[in-house]
């Protein structure tokens, strides 16, 4: 990496950083956030539960187990202008199915059906300057893509991939600019490759396991929220530090992933980072458990 590469590299980091520390300053020291929800001493703790979730408009689905007795569950909110939430609702899985998407395409890659430097125009010929933008650029949020607009109503997979495909501005002069609309587009070559829907090409044994060990890590973690907090303050002020520090770690990954690949293309120092990661996630994740409430 040349010296202006590395200053360059180092004033993010830095930028980040400061921009973290403020966050956390103003989630976990100052209450103008953690604050605002209204909580009101009732005669149970179910019923405590369902004050609070009602007065404060909550929106969703809540399961309230204890000593494997379920103590509360119901929806709250709606749907739409016609249904409410109820306690079968299915909720979209949001950011998370990005990590199910970018492993998919790596398994792509490793069995020589794509390429990171394989062209949209490939696929999606008619996008604005897709002769130059490659699946990597996808991948690092980099194509300099940008939805247009988002459809109105539910669209199937095909359908979804086809309507971001009409529907994208482009200004490559951007850099690194987060959109959905790349990974949408990811989705949709996925399926061109594999003749199979997303769902169908997720099957696969190593995303189903990614997956799975992805969402019970944020499901646990989220659980421990609350759990581990003495009231709903503190919940919402643990809550929002570290929800900092995740976006920070998800807004440096990229960039630092892509410096680990410039130095080690065959990725063996990326699977090693990957399995330290995980390994301390477990230490923290008992460390979490054994952990009293704060």
């Amino acid at each position: 990496m040349g010296a202006k590469k590395k200053i360059w590299f180092w004033v993010i980091v830095t930028l980040q950083v400061i921009f973290v520390l403020k966050m956390v300053h103003d989630t976990y020291f100052n209450d103008r956030w953690a604050t605002r929800y209204n909580v009101r001493s009732r005669e149970t703790v179910v019923k405590n539960i369902n004050y609070a979730l009602e007065s404060n408009d909550f929106s969703g689905t809540a399961l309230v187990i204890r000593n494997h007795k379920v103590l509360l569950h119901k929806g709250y909110g709606q749907q739409n202008a016609s249904r409410k939430n109820g306690v079968d609702t299915l909720y979209n899985i949001a950011s998370i199915e990005k990590s199910m998407t970018s492993v998919m395409v790596a398994k792509l890659i490793q069995e020589g059906k794509l390429d990171y430097a394989t062209k949209l125009a490939e696929f999606y010929p008619s996008i604005p300057n897709a002769k130059n933008i490659t699946i990597r650029n996808m991948l690092t949020m980099t194509s300099g893509l940008e939805a247009a607009s988002d459809p109105e109503k539910t669209l199937s997979e095909k359908a979804l991939a086809n309507y971001y495909a009409k529907h994208v501005v482009i200004d490559p002069r951007k850099g690194w600019d987060y959109d959905a609309i790349n990974f949408h587009l990811l989705a949709g070559i996925i399926t061109q490759l594999t003749h199979q829907s997303y769902s169908a090409s997720f099957k696969m044994i190593e995303s189903l396991l990614l997956g799975y060990a992805i969402g019970l890590f944020f499901m646990f973690v989220v659980t421990m929220f609350a759990i581990k907090t003495s009231n709903p303050y503190r919940t919402a002020q643990l809550s929002g530090m570290a929800q900092a520090g995740g976006y920070f770690i998800a807004a440096l990954g990229p960039v630092t992933y892509g410096w680990a690949f410039g130095l080690n293309p065959t990725g063996n120092l990326q699977n090693v980072a990957f399995v330290v990661s995980i390994t301390l996630a477990t230490i923290m994740g008992v460390i979490i458990v054994k952990t009293k409430k704060i």
